[in-house]
């Protein structure tokens, strides 16, 4: 049995969450679990402490059910069905059905958004990070080493893709 998501109280009478979460993290079957926080605390710090912790999100006590089934619905639809499965989960029982261009808009536009706002923090005081890299051999080495590990991913990346497509095509 692995569950898809734990709700995780952190103040528990005998093991705490804290160690809970430490325990989950370690195994090689539950350490990918998405594991969300419940806690009473909402003194400011105990969001950082719990994420730490390795929790993935965090909800103080009382719970509101709409933040809970939010919270529940994003873990599962972005992280572990992916967007077609999701649709297909959202759409079980349902009364209203999300739009097909949700799926695109997943898949396609919300990447191509993050992308934007990490350039557009990039090039911000881009003229001080040229002017580093010229003057300093040290960030230019890591900057070439950056560059060279990234080329490296995006090769990776392309032989996933491949033999994804070939086992996809072969099933």
């Amino acid at each position: 049995l692995r569950p898809d998501l734990i709700l995780l109280d952190m103040f528990l009478p005998k093991l705490d969450g804290f160690q809970v979460v430490k325990q989950l993290k370690q195994h090689e079957r539950t350490k990918t679990i998405p594991v969300i926080a419940l806690t009473a605390h909402a003194m400011k710090g105990d969001r950082e402490r719990v994420l730490a912790a390795g929790c993935d999100d965090y909800l103080s006590k009382p719970l509101e059910p709409e933040d809970l089934l939010a919270c529940v619905q994003t873990f599962l639809f972005g992280w572990v069905f992916g967007p077609q499965r999701g649709l297909e989960e959202l759409d079980r029982g349902a009364d209203l059905r999300l739009p097909r261009i949700f799926t695109f808009v997943i898949r396609y536009i919300s990447p191509v958004y993050l992308l934007v706002v990490f350039v557009a923090w990039a090039v911000q005081d881009m003229g001080n990070r040229i002017a580093a890299f010229t003057a300093d051999p040290a960030v230019r080495w890591s900057m070439l080493f950056l560059v060279a590990v990234l080329a490296l991913f995006l090769w990776w990346i392309r032989l996933a893709v491949k033999r994804w497509h070939a086992e996809e095509a072969a099933s």
